[in-house]
Formats: C-alpha cells, structure tokens, sequence
C-alpha cells in the first residue's frame, strides 16, 4: 500500500515539484526501512519541522523544502522511524545512526523545533543485539523484532 502524498503550497508549480521530489524521497526511505505510512503530506508548519501521528499520517513542514536534501533525509527518517519506535530512546538514537550515521553533524546548527511524537511513554526492552519495539497503532499494541 502506497502512502498518499499531500501537498498544500501555492503556486502550483511549487507544489507539482515539491510532491514529486518528496514522494520519491519519503517512499525510498520509507521501503529501506520497512515501513508504510497510512498519508504523508506538507503544510506549513512554524513550530515543528514534521510530526507523526498515532495513526501513521506524518506531516513534513513546507520550510523544509528549502533546506539541504542530507537535512531533509534525517527529518525524513526520523519520522519514519517513529513509525517504529515512538520515543527518542537508545534504540531510536540507534536506528538514527544506523540508517544516518552523521545525522547529529547534519541537524547541529538548524533552526530547533520540536518533534511531535505520541505515545512515547510505550515501552521498549532490548537485548542481545535485538530490540523488540513495542508500538501503538490502532490502539493495538503490536510488538515487532529489529535487528540492530
């Protein structure tokens, strides 16, 4: 299933170019992670530079357009993994790294907004090299294995 791509920015050529651009970037990333967000879109946001919802809709700031692609990749990703893992804990700042490993280099210096993230008070064990992420979706609690 294919994440719908949202695009809410004046003029229209911007945002032909914007969805074409961002489609292809979250939907890379989106399968090299292995997950399928139910919508992604842009609108302008102020405060934050995307957020993720606990129904899986994430939604990138329209600024971010016109920051450097390493910048928006670990925005991209960093929504992606919320989808995984829905706290900022050692095994989201692993998966970071691992997907992204000078991520903290390419955000130092941005402008800060916070991230949105619901639900991060669920629980997560790790061990061994695996981490069992526990997420909500639904409000179904639904356990799945990574590989770190």
């Amino acid at each position: 299933m294919k994440a719908r791509i949202v695009v809410t920015a004046r003029p229209p050529e911007v945002r032909e170019n914007a969805s074409l651009a961002f489609r292809a970037d979250v939907s890379r990333w989106a399968e090299r992670i292995n997950v399928t967000p139910r919508r992604v879109q842009l609108q302008r946001m102020t405060r934050k530079w995307a957020s993720c919802s606990t129904a899986g809709t994430l939604t990138f700031s329209l600024d971010l357009l016109h920051e450097p692609e390493g910048f928006q990749d670990v925005v991209i990703v960093h929504e992606l993994l919320h989808l995984l893992v829905t706290n900022h804990g050692r095994v989201f700042r692993g998966l970071m790294k691992a997907y992204l490993p000078d991520w903290e280099r390419v955000a130092r210096g941005r402008t800060i907004r916070s991230c949105a993230c619901p639900g991060a008070a669920l629980g997560v064990s790790e061990g061994s090299g695996e981490a069992l992420v526990v997420t909500r979706r639904s409000k179904v609690h639904q356990a799945q294995k990574l590989t770190l």
